[in-house]
Formats: C-alpha cells, sequence, structure tokens
C-alpha cells in the first residue's frame, strides 16, 4: 500500500467500462449493501407493516430511497477521488480533528452493538430445530446457544480470512441471487393482481391514502430509514474493492496474514489532466449506476415491492399480526402456508442466511473499521500498532458483548432502535459530505444544486424522524 506523500502524484486507475460487465465488475460493495437492505426491515418490519394495513405509508420508502441514493453517491464519489474513508474524512470538519471520527466510533458501537440481525437468525435457526423461545439445553435458553455459536462463526470468518471484504463480498453477492429469486417465485404463487397494485399504489401514492388504522412514529421512523443499506460505510467497501484511489490503500487482512497499511489521509493526483479527470469521471459514473441499479432499483425498490406484497398478501387478508420471535421468520410462515411444513423448513434456513449475512457487514464496517479509522486518525495512538491489530480487537470484544446484549430484547425491538437512530445519522452525514465535497472535492466533481437540496432535506427530515420515533419509543405510543 503506497501512503499518500507531498511531492508525489498518484495515477488514476483505469476505470471499468460503463457496461453490464463494468456494473457486474463493480457489484461486490453493491452486493453487500443489497444484502443489509434486504435484511431487517424486509423480513419484519416491512411484512409487519402490510399485515397491519399500512402498506399506503409505504411512499415513505420511496422518498428515503432517493434521499440515501444521493448520500451514498456523494460518499462513494468522495472515496473514490481521495483515497479515504467517509469517517476519516470528518477530521476536517470543524473543530477538526479527532473530534468527528470518534464521534461516528461512539454512535456506531452504541447503535449497531446491538445484535439484532443475530436474534432474527437465530430465531429462524431456533424454529428449524422445533424449539420455542422458552427451550433450553442444560439450563440456558436454545435461542441464546444459536445466537452465541452464530457470532463465533462470524469471528472464523473474519480472521481466517484471505481479506474480510474479499470473503462478505462473495458471501453476499451468492445470497443476493437466492434472495432475488426466493422472493419472486414466492410473492408469484401468494399474490394476486390485485395485490400488486394496491401495494404499488402505496409506493407512490405520496399521502393521498391513508392505513386502515392510525401507525405509531416508532415504525414510521423505522420505514424513514429502509430499505436501509450502508450508506457512508459503503466507502470502505469501494475502497477495498480498488475503486478509483481505492486502488492504493490497504485491506484489512486475516490473521494468517501479514497486515497492511491503511491510509487515511487524501491520495493526491493531478487534477490538471483532462485524461486523469476523465478518468475519475468514469470511475465516478461506475459508483452511480452501480448504486441505482443494484441497490436503488433491485434491493430498495424491487425486493422490498416484493417482501411487502408478499406480506400484503397473505397475512393482511387473513388478518394475521405477528408478534416476538415470529416476527423475524414471516416470509418463512407464507411460504408454508402456501407449500407446507417441508417448504416452511428449508425458507427458515434462507431467512437466516438473508438475517445473518448482515451481520458480517455490520461487525466488519459499521463497528471494526468506523472505530478502528478513529484510531487510525488518533495521533497519540496513529502507528502504534497495525490498523488490523484495533480493527480485530473492537470485533472481538463487541461479540463477546453481543453474547449478552442478545439476552435483553426480542430482535425486532432491537431493530426498530437501531433503524429510528439511523434516520439521524443519515442526517448527519448528508450535511457532513455536502460540506466536504462542496469545500475541498475539485471543481468537475462538486455537487450541484439538486444534490445539495436532497441532502438539506436529509438532513432536516431526519432529525425531525428521529425525534419523533424516539418520543415515540420511549412513551410507548
Amino acid at each position: 500500500m503506497a501512503k499518500a506523500e507531498k511531492t508525489k502524484l498518484f495515477r488514476v486507475p483505469d476505470p471499468y467500462p460503463l457496461t453490464l460487465a463494468g456494473l457486474l465488475a463493480a457489484l461486490g460493495p453493491q452486493a453487500i449493501n443489497f444484502g443489509i437492505s434486504v435484511g431487517g426491515g424486509e423480513t419484519m418490519l416491512i411484512p409487519n407493516l402490510a399485515a397491519q394495513g399500512a402498506v399506503n405509508l409505504f411512499w415513505i420508502m420511496t422518498i428515503s430511497t432517493i434521499v440515501e441514493t444521493v448520500v451514498v453517491i456523494e460518499c462513494i464519489k468522495y472515496s473514490m477521488i481521495t483515497g479515504r474513508s467517509f469517517f476519516t474524512m470528518t477530521q476536517d470538519i470543524p473543530p477538526r480533528g479527532i473530534f468527528w471520527p470518534w464521534v461516528w466510533a461512539i454512535a456506531s458501537l452504541f447503535t449497531f452493538a446491538w445484535p439484532f440481525w443475530l436474534g432474527g437468525a437465530s430465531s429462524a435457526l431456533l424454529k428449524v430445530t422445533g424449539g420455542t423461545a422458552e427451550s433450553t439445553i442444560g439450563g440456558i435458553k436454545t435461542y441464546y446457544l444459536w445466537c452465541w455459536g452464530a457470532l463465533i462463526v462470524v469471528l472464523v470468518v473474519f480472521l481466517f480470512s484471505k481479506t474480510v471484504y474479499g470473503s462478505i463480498s462473495k458471501i453476499f453477492q451468492w445470497l443476493m441471487w437466492i434472495n432475488i429469486t426466493g422472493m419472486i417465485i414466492t410473492v408469484a404463487i401468494t399474490a394476486s393482481w390485485e395485490d400488486y397494485k394496491a401495494v404499488l399504489w402505496g409506493y407512490f401514492n405520496f399521502g393521498l391514502s391513508k392505513p386502515d388504522k392510525p401507525i405509531s412514529w416508532k415504525y414510521i421512523a423505522g420505514l424513514y430509514n429502509q430499505p436501509g443499506g450502508s450508506l457512508m460505510w459503503v466507502s470502505l467497501w469501494v475502497l477495498e474493492a480498488g475503486w478509483a484511489m481505492g486502488r492504493y490503500t490497504g485491506k484489512v487482512t486475516g490473521i494468517l496474514r501479514p497486515p497492511e497499511e491503511i491510509n487515511t489521509e487524501v491520495l493526491p493526483w493531478d487534477t490538471s489532466d483532462p485524461q486523469e479527470v476523465k478518468k475519475m469521471k468514469d470511475w465516478i459514473s461506475i459508483g452511480k449506476w452501480s448504486q441505482i441499479i443494484w441497490w436503488s432499483i433491485l434491493g430498495a425498490m424491487v425486493m422490498t415491492y416484493l417482501y411487502a406484497t408478499a406480506g400484503y398478501a397473505y397475512f393482511y387478508k387473513q388478518g394475521i399480526v405477528k408478534s416476538g420471535l415470529e416476527i423475524p421468520i414471516q416470509i418463512a410462515t407464507i411460504v408454508g402456508g402456501v407449500f407446507g411444513p417441508i417448504a416452511f423448513t428449508v425458507y427458515l434456513i434462507f431467512v437466516f442466511a438473508t438475517l445473518y449475512d448482515a451481520g458480517f457487514a455490520f461487525l466488519d464496517t459499521f463497528i471494526g473499521r468506523t472505530v478502528s479509522d478513529a484510531i487510525a486518525v488518533t495521533p497519540r495512538l496513529k502507528g502504534k500498532r497495525p490498523y488490523r491489530f484495533y480493527y480485530f480487537l473492537v470485533v472481538i470484544l463487541v461479540i463477546a458483548a453481543d453474547f449478552v446484549f442478545v439476552t435483553f430484547k426480542d430482535p425486532y425491538a432491537l431493530w426498530l432502535f437501531v433503524a429510528t437512530s439511523a434516520v439521524l445519522l443519515r442526517g448527519v452525514a448528508a450535511i457532513q459530505i455536502l460540506y466536504v465535497n462542496s469545500k475541498y472535492l475539485p471543481e468537475p466533481f462538486r455537487p450541484g444544486i439538486i444534490t445539495k437540496l436532497i441532502l438539506w432535506f436529509t438532513f432536516i427530515t431526519g432529525v425531525i424522524a428521529f425525534v419523533l420515533g424516539m418520543y415515540a419509543t420511549y412513551y410507548n405510543i
């Protein structure tokens, strides 16, 4: 890994072509992004709200998809141009220095260390093995044992990977296509033409239709975070995938390989060279369209629509609203209701994979990389030990804490807390990336007026939704 030097200019690598082959080559970071977006909200919140007759509120997700797409594109753009992540970038935002990197590190730990993904995945395994919420082995709840075993598997994968990103990107790409195929088949069999139209209207009525009954703001705030996704954390996977200036940054390696140095500074290149500028613009196009096609259209709109239609066609028409540990396995319940107990068991494995894969991404970037980035820009800690040392220290400590956290709340309650908090984090990230990209990027790459308006809208609405959602959660209204 080359380290930034004031006297050295790096060459912009040749970009992927803006073709289907090029977009498939750029799938890695977006497959992870897709996997996170088609996770907790899609398996838990969306079918649950559809069962309550709230599909007419799903236009909120359409707005959310637009604002999140803009935020992520700006974050990807910054990392490709500079060769460093969103989180190390925040040291350039007033009051400058380590303040904002550590704010993000602490916020990420407080928000995403709660193992909602793990609880949902383990609920599926519990059901597969015929257990219940009260089942025990040796005096310990079976549900907890499944959670603890799943945490150990994540850690083993991280420790013994060639690179952590390389392993999880392969896992997510396989699961992405399985998820798409499984949901298309499920909805094709369970839904009628009227169901398709009713849910589609929910996505595009923009407040012209109301839900069957009032819905708590804690659910609406969670809905405004949908379809979720990794937001500014995509910038870390873009760097590890080697996009643009990410070609010169290091990767987090497993313990059987030597540690690499991770770049935290701007990598300079010749912005006065038209050829270099053109190559960077082509990289920006790849970043933009990979986000729009793989995440915004396929993950955020098509897949959430399928989950919503399944919940509406099956649960809503029968007046069924699941609760507790039954919420994470709603999709398997639908499949089992249509095809019988064998299909139910098979689909429980699918639900497990859909929820479990998100845990790899949360522990890798939302927690491990975000905290390690803060450490890497702290003068007293920078260079004392390899980046990888702090990364695995943080991941191991959080996994150890999750052994306890998983006993606190059911996965749906944890997920709602995280989703509501994430709306605020998205708003803060929007205003920060707007500040930096408008101030520090070369002129041809600075955000335009529409992008600026959307980022301001994201910030203001994120604060409002967070306050209302937390108020409703606190008072249980």
